[in-house]
């Protein structure tokens, strides 16, 4: 069994097949994958000796290898089954006969789209009109009701407002530059 130094010195790759030479130039893309699977080699041993303090130690080892038979495919594998079975459902209801066939299915996605678009639209137009009774009319921003730019007296009342607040900054011209992050004033206190 490996030493956990052992266990994270050793790649990822070298585990499962032996590296081939490393080429001299060093891929950023690599480095990031490599320090991702450091991660979960920690996380795994972590993990496992968790594990053997709780009792387990016998059944834990560092490596593993997968049994059975390897399956390869789409992952929504069955999927199909599904579909051509809710589609031939759905021509049931429409009368129609024969199997199902990919005009049938996409007709019958398209038809399910459509209806749920409809309820999605009559929920936001519900809320929409909720608000707009609780609130006023001008007071709800949807795309067919944007924002009203603001007036001269408004912009006027803003940067009025703006002039009041510079005058009570009372911050030298140093911190106010800055946002006081590096402030210059208290920067050299300890260097005296």
């Amino acid at each position: 069994m490996k030493t956990y130094n052992q266990f994270l010195t050793t790649p990822f790759s070298e585990e499962v097949t032996p590296k081939p030479p490393e080429s001299p130039q060093e891929d950023p893309a690599m480095k990031s994958k490599e320090k991702r699977q450091m991660q979960i080699k920690k996380q795994v041993l972590l993990k496992k000796m968790q594990a053997v303090r709780a009792g387990a130690g016998a059944d834990i080892v560092a490596s593993h290898t997968p049994s059975g038979d390897m399956v390869e495919g789409d992952v929504h594998s069955g999927q199909g089954e599904k579909i051509q079975k809710r589609t031939k459902k759905w021509m049931d209801k429409k009368g129609q006969k024969g199997a199902p066939g990919l005009d049938a299915m996409k007709a019958r996605s398209a038809e399910h789209k459509a209806k749920r678009g409809v309820k999605e639209d009559k929920a936001f137009n519900y809320v929409v009109k909720q608000l707009q009774k609780k609130h006023g009319k001008d007071a709800v921003i949807t795309k067919d009701n944007p924002m009203k730019p603001p007036t001269a007296k408004q912009k006027a009342e803003y940067a009025a407002h703006k002039k009041k607040i510079a005058k009570q900054d009372t911050r030298d011209a140093t911190e106010k530059a800055s946002s006081g992050r590096y402030s210059d004033r208290y920067s050299n206190s300890g260097s005296d």
